[in-house]
């Protein structure tokens, strides 16, 4: 049955047997191939796809624009798993498609809920910068049975408001979520208030804070030490904006509702924050908060990771020694926000220290994430051959396995070096964990072999692409017929010699 890779077929096809057979396939073409033909070789009474099968065929088809909404909509209209099938194909759609799908399948499939993709498809409106359609889409399937708005939908909503500066928009949404009986989240607030205080509505921004606090002061402080990037936002803006006073009512509310430690708030006198200038004040509003304040992992750790988020590295370091002499022990996402930062300033060699010498010294261990950062800083700052370095120690390391964004992120590396043959190493290993190289990937490599004049190598790769389903670009096969022309012309003057 088909071209692909070999399959052997048991007396009785479970589904389980076709879904393995199905992920084995590189083209899209042949997995599509299977699962419509393989049914037909046994007895209707003794198969039926599953919901693993569906999931296997539409991960197949998943790189293939033109097959996967078409299989979408056959599948989704027979499988008690829509939501879920689709919520998981979403990110692999053309935002548009993802709209009609969903639209289009609604009506007929059997599944009752469909809470997930419409998180998944308003998620990627939204990640796409398609504001306009995201509200359209949310107003279109507010208040029906098969949907249920969480929080966490309107706080996407809200934070893309903010990225485009609309923070009057953002606002509506923060004051709607109560009345839809839906509590806002902390990212709500952490996206919603600096962009208040950057589009100088400090008083909107401080109506917020007190929302909060209020809702701090019902539940408890619990998990809401993380809302200390909120507060030292708001406090900050107000002291840049000469009104100090305010400021100083600010955080004493801060201290006595929203920090967590009784004992601070009784002891903790309120900085005067009105005599200070901004660099001063913004120094005593963060020791407030965090070392006199709330002294606890999340409330370094929410300072922390904000100040590299803002590239104040030497702030970021010395809360970093405050909390190892406080007795906290930092956590890998501390480091990794350090690597990315360090990363981002070109400092690519002490990016390297932090994960060989400061992750040791701590007793932690570098996950896939931090070789992942740590590469990506090492290809950016044009120091690929020895980002691979931490590929082979990735293979040493017990239970970290490098995955296609590993793989991705070198190959591309090391392309934009000029070392295609190392680039071809990295990619042949991709292949063989069974990681589908991009479209742009394989031309990168093909094109980048011919300039090196290793034709024979790009046209293996030329194959391996049409065997996963890939069709080269115009340039691509310019690039090969020159190459193979150039190769010809020197084996015919060699000859001649």
């Amino acid at each position: 049955m088909g071209g692909g890779t070999p399959v052997r077929w048991p007396r009785v096809l479970a589904p389980a047997h076709l879904a393995g057979a199905i992920r084995r396939q590189k083209n899209p073409l042949e997995a599509v191939h299977l699962y419509d033909e393989a049914p037909l070789w046994y007895p209707r009474s003794s198969y039926r796809h599953s919901d693993a099968v569906h999931a296997s065929l539409l991960a197949a088809v998943s790189s293939s624009p033109g097959l996967l909404p078409s299989h979408l909509c056959r599948i989704l209209r027979c499988s008690p798993s829509a939501d879920s099938l689709l919520a998981a194909s979403v990110p692999h759609l053309p935002p548009a498609a993802a709209v009609f799908v969903f639209h289009s399948s609604l009506p007929a499939s059997p599944a009752l809920s469909w809470s997930l993709s419409f998180s998944a498809i308003l998620r990627r409106l939204l990640s796409c910068g398609l504001l306009p359609e995201a509200a359209r889409f949310l107003q279109d399937f507010q208040g029906r049975p098969e949907v249920s708005i969480a929080s966490e939908d309107l706080t996407m909503l809200i934070s893309e408001m903010c990225c485009v500066k609309r923070p009057d928009l953002a606002l509506q949404v923060l004051e709607e979520m109560p009345n839809q009986c839906l509590a806002p989240e902390r990212g709500a607030y952490r996206a919603i208030v600096p962009v208040l205080c950057d589009a100088g509505m400090l008083d909107e921004a401080t109506h917020v804070v007190y929302s909060m606090l209020w809702r701090v002061s019902q539940r408890g402080c619990d998990g809401d030490v993380v809302d200390l990037v909120v507060y030292r936002a708001l406090l900050v803006a107000l002291c840049a904006a000469g009104r100090g006073e305010l400021a100083e009512q600010v955080l004493d509310k801060i201290i006595r509702k929203g920090l967590r430690t009784p004992g601070s708030r009784r002891s903790l006198r309120v900085p005067m924050l009105a005599v200070l200038n901004i660099e001063d004040a913004r120094e005593a509003i963060e020791r407030a908060l965090v070392v006199r304040g709330g002294q606890t992992v999340l409330s370094f750790e929410s300072l922390i990771l904000d100040l590299y988020d803002e590239g104040r590295l030497n702030e970021a370091d010395n809360l970093f020694q405050d909390m190892g002499k406080k007795g906290f022990k930092p956590t890998i996402c501390l480091y990794e926000a350090k690597i990315t930062a360090l990363c981002r300033e070109q400092r690519a060699d002490d990016a390297i220290k932090v994960l060989e010498e400061e992750l040791a010294k701590n007793g932690l261990v570098p996950t896939v994430t931090t070789y992942n950062l740590l590469i990506k800083g090492l290809c950016d700052s044009m120091q690929s051959i020895k980002a691979l370095r931490y590929l082979k120690r990735m293979d040493k390391q017990l239970g970290c396995v490098a995955g296609k964004e590993t793989f991705s992120i070198l190959v591309r590396g090391l392309c934009s070096e000029s070392q295609f043959v190392e680039a071809a190493r990295v990619m042949e290993r991709m292949v063989k964990s069974r990681h589908r190289p991009d479209r742009s990937e394989f031309g990168h490599v093909i094109e980048g072999l011919c300039s090196v004049g290793r034709t024979y190598d790009a046209l293996l790769w030329l194959e391996e692409m049409i065997d996963h389903g890939e069709t080269p670009d115009v340039h691509v096969w310019s690039c090969l017929v020159s190459s193979a022309l150039g190769a010809g012309e020197s084996v015919m003057a060699a000859a001649t010699m």
